[in-house]
């Protein structure tokens, strides 16, 4: 993964690590609506078309499995930077966490 050179100098760490969260936040879901809509023996039941397209199912959800995880290491990443700050990584996840909606 080639991972940016990261700038607190422009938007806050806040903002940046909220913003990564939304897109770990965005890929959770998908992976949740797509663990749904899986084909899988009872509607897809002709195994002519069933396994090329649980494959195809498999290989789509591997890559949003990667964006999840590369907004994971991003966010990672940003928090490590803001430990020389006050408060340091933590005060920054709080922050982020306050705005978060259990569902």
């Amino acid at each position: 993964m080639n991972r940016p050179i990261i700038n607190l100098n422009g938007d806050s760490a806040i903002t940046l690590v909220r913003q990564h969260r939304e897109v770990q936040k965005a890929a959770i879901a998908l992976l949740e609506a797509m663990g749904r809509a899986c084909p899988h023996g009872r509607n897809y039941p002709f195994a002519d078309t069933y396994s090329p397209a649980r494959a195809e199912w498999e290989a789509l959800r591997t890559n949003v499995l990667a964006v999840r995880d590369w907004g994971g290491t991003i966010m990672e990443d940003l928090l490590r930077q803001c430990d020389d700050r006050p408060g340091g990584r933590y005060a920054v996840a709080l922050e982020v966490m306050k705005t978060e909606t259990v569902d």
